[in-house]
């Protein structure tokens, strides 16, 4: 895993930009394939080993990356990790491998700085899927899901069970971004289970809460899904090619139509869609295109042809004098 430096940053007030460059630090594991962010934390989880680990972004600014903390979990399966900050210091979560060597772990502990279990779950079925934003995290069990959050100067982790329209379902995969006030869960019934069933719902990171969100008009299915932090929103991307932008509430706000053309049910390559107070920048590998989004007058304000199949992106710029400059 290589790491590169953006390239631009703000220093007394004043943006500075320089050319994007890679960096010479990297990690060398078995297949890294599942990576968090909160805060100054970037947990990154190694299913070819089974290792967990965790670098801070102070280290990288200070000219100086290594590896903060790490959790061996004895052995390659499919899992995850996550970072919760409780009154300023770092929790360390992850998925311990199944106890039979099964793919999917079936347990979530969760250690202090210097290594020590303060919590688990170990009733956590099929668990796949996590996430985390400020001092709360989760982890998707086939039954529900397991919250990790905080209890006085540390942390509890209990399982939470859906009831009501969501009764039956589990967290299986999860989205945030550091500083929103919820976690974006995909939740769905059972693998096999008939009829099968599927919801996206908000985790408030404050009280764990659910909030199911309305099926999406039309029918349609989303195909990405991205948090904007400042204003507290869910975007999503449907398979209808229009931009769905909700509150969070989970109330509907606005629908931007023909953003990119519809998508495939199978075999699309991904549409990726990043964000940042106000905008949202929206792969279109189809047209060649990064389609720009004004989320607050919900109208396309730019398409820029950059050739090729553009999929994966992300948005950097420094904030100055309380609005962001773009590059």
């Amino acid at each position: 895993m290589q790491f590169v430096d953006g390239g631009i940053w703000t220093h007394n007030g004043r943006a500075h930009v320089e050319s994007p460059s890679l960096l010479g630090f990297e990690l060398t594991d078995g297949w890294p394939t599942h990576a968090n962010v909160n805060g100054d934390w970037i947990s990154v989880f190694f299913d070819g080993s089974g290792n967990a680990a965790w670098l801070n972004e102070q280290d990288f600014f200070d000219g100086s990356p290594r590896v903060a903390f790490e959790v061996p979990t004895g052995g390659p399966h499919h899992s995850g990790s996550a970072t919760l900050i409780v009154n300023g210091q770092p929790f360390f979560a992850v998925a311990p491998r199944h106890p039979e060597g099964e793919i999917l772990p079936t347990s979530v502990e969760v250690r202090d700085r210097d290594g020590n279990v303060v919590a688990t779950v170990p009733d956590c079925p099929r668990m796949h899927g996590n996430s985390s934003a400020g001092d709360v995290a989760v982890f998707g069990c086939v039954d529900g899901l397991v919250l990790v959050r905080p209890s006085g100067s540390s942390v509890e982790a209990l399982k939470v069970t859906p009831e009501g329209e969501m009764e039956g379902l589990g967290l299986r995969n999860a989205w945030s971004a550091t500083g929103a006030p919820f976690i974006i869960g995909q939740f769905s019934s059972p693998p096999g289970q008939q009829p099968s069933r599927r919801v996206l719902a908000l985790v408030d990171v404050s009280t764990g809460g659910l909030t199911p969100l309305p099926e999406l008009p039309g029918g349609t299915i989303d195909h990405f899904r991205a948090v904007e932090p400042q204003q507290g929103q869910a975007v999503l991307l449907g398979r209808d090619g229009t931009l769905y932008i909700f509150n969070g509430s989970g109330q509907l706000q606005r629908q931007v139509a023909g953003v990119v053309p519809t998508i495939p049910e199978s075999g699309a390559t991904t549409h990726q869609v990043s964000v940042v107070e106000n905008l949202a920048a929206v792969a279109s590998p189809s047209t060649g295109e990064v389609v720009l989004v004004n989320l607050a007058s919900g109208q396309v304000d730019r398409r820029i042809n950059v050739g090729g199949s553009p999929s994966r992106l992300a948005i950097l710029g420094p904030r100055t004098d309380g609005l962001w400059e773009m590059e």
